[in-house]
């Protein structure tokens, strides 16, 4: 039987980068990424990316440079792959008009496509309808405040705060899971 690790993360919060670190380890399949601005972008498909989702424990430490970092690598990010931008299209309308039809969903898409070069933040503004600008994009991010965890998730889940998802070793993760059963 297989054994599979759910990697959950918001974005902006490096989730991608550290399922790649954790599939690089022999008891995992290596997934295949990119890293573009300094955020990882996976390749593969596996379950229609839908093991891919995120939420932090806690941001009191200095949201400012999460934020600054979010914008950095998520709002500054711009790609050619037409599945992605129409990924984050959906995903991004869906969150300011959750009741969006399907050709509502299309047409927006459509239209964010027509544009060159655009960047995810750029979508983020189209969404909610407010015009495109530098201080938009500030302002949805100054906006942007993580959801915490629930304790029965850190009660059931292997957490890894923001701060530590670059030095978290990975040999931990697969001791904790193998062990936990």
């Amino acid at each position: 039987m297989s054994n599979i690790l759910f990697v959950c993360y918001q974005h902006g919060c490096k989730g991608e980068g550290l399922s790649v670190k954790i599939s690089k380890h022999d008891t995992f399949k290596t997934l295949n990424a990119n890293v573009v601005n300094n955020r990882t972008v996976i390749l593969d498909e596996y379950f229609n990316k839908k093991f891919l989702c995120s939420w932090p424990q806690n941001f009191s430490k200095d949201i400012d440079k999460f934020r600054q970092e979010l914008y950095d690598r998520y709002y500054c990010y711009s790609t050619n792959n037409i599945a992605e931008l129409a990924g984050e299209c959906e995903n991004r309308y869906r969150e300011y008009h959750p009741d969006a039809s399907k050709t509502e969903v299309a047409s927006f898409t459509v239209k964010c496509l027509k544009k060159k070069k655009i960047t995810f933040g750029e979508i983020h503004c189209m969404a909610k309808g407010v015009d495109i600008s530098e201080t938009n994009i500030k302002r949805l991010i100054a906006n942007h405040v993580p959801q915490t965890l629930s304790k029965e998730t850190i009660q059931n889940s292997f957490v890894v705060p923001y701060e530590d998802v670059k030095k978290i070793n990975i040999k931990d993760i697969v001791e904790y899971f193998k062990y936990k059963k």
